[in-house]
């Protein structure tokens, strides 16, 4: 499913007629205006965002090059369903907030591959991932957010729930913060190990799906989820999210 960011990159493509040049060799894809390669590219895309893009039948290939998907740019321009309205979910959940408060938010719970992967049940009908592996992940996209490498779509950990009062201190409290997420990223880290930390950041915090992984990393087909969760079994016992089950604060 396609998140905000997408979205935006795809309302981008289509502003300038774009077309992407996803057959270069390296990190970075040309969008030329008007779908004309001759002229200066007006702005590039990561190979992995295209990718991603691809997958989610967002661009089609051409001839030339890739274009926004025709069936998803006439919903856009006819605005049906909101475009984006239709990829979200919104559902009131428990978030965790830096004073150690639980409110409650809304949550687009369709807009990012954990979420999506947490509602997912194998043949058996048992869900793939339980719930103390669940909100490790969260737990790891909060610092991940938090320590401003990247924003979540989907939440707003830095405000979400909080109490109102004046703003003197918010600057010095936002730095704290993130020198705190940044500390317990790096223990996350080193907790799970090399190799079992890219499927897991991949998934929590790039929003990359696990058969997106699979392919830029040459896994085993349908080895994604074995790995993910061997990593998050780790950030269990780190964050200490299984229920009953005690451990030392990070």
């Amino acid at each position: 499913m396609l998140g905000e960011m997408d979205m935006r990159i795809i309302r981008r493509i289509m502003e300038y007629k774009g077309l992407v040049d996803a057959d270069t060799r390296s990190d970075a894809c040309k969008v030329f205006p008007n779908g004309d390669r001759r002229k200066r590219p007006v702005f590039w895309l990561t190979d992995k965002e295209v990718r991603w893009l691809i997958s989610e039948d967002a661009l089609k290939r051409t001839a030339k090059g890739y274009i926004v998907t025709p069936s998803l740019a006439r919903r856009i321009r006819l605005g049906k369903d909101g475009a984006l309205g239709q990829h979200q979910n919104c559902q009131e959940q428990d978030i965790y907030i830096p004073e150690g408060v639980i409110r409650k938010a809304n949550v687009n719970t369709r807009a990012n591959a954990l979420e999506r992967l947490a509602r997912k049940k194998d043949r058996q009908g048992r869900l793939v991932l339980n719930a103390a592996e669940v909100e490790a992940g969260r737990r790891l996209a909060k610092d991940y957010a938090l320590a401003g490498l990247r924003h979540v779509s989907t939440q707003n950990y830095m405000s979400a729930g909080a109490d109102g009062g004046d703003r003197h201190g918010q600057q010095e409290d936002k730095i704290l913060r993130s020198l705190t997420a940044r500390t317990r990223l790096k223990a996350a880290n080193s907790a799970m190990g090399e190799g079992l930390d890219k499927a897991v950041m991949a998934v929590c915090c790039h929003d990359e799906s696990l058969e997106s992984i699979e392919r830029s990393e040459r896994w085993v087909k349908s080895s994604g989820l074995t790995i993910l969760k061997l990593g998050l079994s780790r950030l269990v016992k780190l964050y200490g999210t299984e229920a009953g089950v005690k451990h030392e604060p990070v």
